[in-house]
């Protein structure tokens, strides 16, 4: 798996964690942040690199106490989360 693939997963693993922790369902995430079902289970699966404004409202709907540091953590040039070496 590619440098990038490997931080896809790691995002999509962290939503994941936090929504189930929530227990909240995907369609439930989706209403919660305006971000369709299927995008929300491709970003969880690795499949699809969120941009910005998703990682935003995902984080925001998600209740993460400090959305600026998972923004300090996104590659705002290549709109994948940049999870350092």
């Amino acid at each position: 798996m590619t440098n990038n693939g490997t931080q896809k997963k790691r995002f999509g693993i962290l939503i994941k964690e936090k929504r189930r922790k929530l227990n909240l369902t995907q369609a439930q995430l989706s209403r919660k942040s305006g971000i369709g079902v299927t995008t929300i289970s491709n970003i969880e699966s690795g499949v699809k690199s969120p941009i910005k404004g998703q990682v935003r409202a995902i984080c925001g709907a998600l209740d993460f106490e400090n959305i600026e540091e998972l923004e300090s953590i996104y590659s705002k040039d290549k709109y994948v989360v940049n999870w350092g070496s």
